[in-house]
C-alpha cells in the first residue's frame, strides 16, 4: 500500500476531476521527493490498477504558501473548538475539580491557551519525557512477564505432575531476571514468526 502525502492526494484528486468519467489518469508520488509513477488507466468502478508505467522525474507538486497558511489556520481553529468543548465539559460536569471563573470569555481564553500550548509546548515535553516513558514501559514489560511466570508456576503446581516442578530462586532479583529474559525471548520469537 502506498502512503501519500496530503498535497499529493489533493493533486491526484484535481487530476481525477478533470479527466473523463471512464478513464482516470492519476499521478502518485513515491517516498522519494522527485520519483513519480503514472498509473493508467484507472477505471472509477474498478479498484485494481491495470498497468503501471515509470514516468521519470517531475518537479514536486507541493501546496502553495496560501494553502498551507489556510490549513494551519483551520487546524488551530479546530484545536480551539475542541478545547472549548473540553473546557465546557470539565466546568459543567467536574466543577468541583475544574474551577473556572469568567463565563464564556474565560472558557474561550482558557481553550485558546490550551490549544496553543498543546501545539507548541506539548511536543517538546513529549520528547523530554521519553526516558520516563521508556522506564515505565520496561516496568510494565517486567510485571507482565512476571505474571506469566507466576501463572506458569501455578499451572504446573495445579496439574500435580510427578517429577515436574518449577520455582524461581533468588527472591525479587531472581523474579526480575527470569521475567526479563523470558520476555525478551518471547519478543524475539514474535519478531521472527511475524
Amino acid at each position: 500500500m502506498l502512503r501519500l502525502r496530503p498535497s499529493t492526494r489533493r493533486a491526484a484528486a484535481r487530476l481525477a476531476q478533470g479527466s473523463a468519467q471512464h478513464d482516470v489518469c492519476v499521478v502518485f508520488a513515491l517516498l522519494e521527493e522527485n520519483d513519480w509513477v503514472l498509473h493508467k488507466p484507472y477505471p472509477l468502478k474498478n479498484t485494481r490498477l491495470h498497468s503501471s508505467i515509470s514516468f521519470g522525474t517531475l518537479p514536486p507538486m507541493g501546496e502553495d504558501k496560501t494553502e498551507r497558511r489556510a490549513n494551519s489556520g483551520m487546524r488551530l481553529a479546530f484545536r480551539v473548538f475542541i478545547n472549548v468543548a473540553v473546557v465546557l465539559f470539565l466546568q459543567t460536569y467536574f466543577g468541583s475539580f475544574f474551577v473556572l471563573q469568567g463565563g464564556y470569555q474565560g472558557i474561550a481564553i482558557t481553550a485558546l491557551i490550551f490549544a496553543i500550548l498543546n501545539m507548541l509546548v506539548a511536543p517538546v515535553l513529549h520528547v523530554l519525557s521519553l526516558p520516563i516513558k521508556m522506564l515505565a514501559w520496561i516496568i510494565a514489560f517486567t510485571i507482565v512477564n512476571a505474571v506469566v511466570v507466576w501463572l506458569t508456576i501455578w499451572f504446573i503446581t495445579a496439574l500435580n505432575l510427578t517429577d515436574v516442578s518449577l520455582a524461581i530462586e533468588g527472591g525479587f532479583v531472581g523474579w526480575i531476571f527470569v521475567s526479563v529474559i523470558l520476555g525478551v525471548g518471547n519478543w524475539v520469537v514474535k519478531a521472527i514468526v511475524k
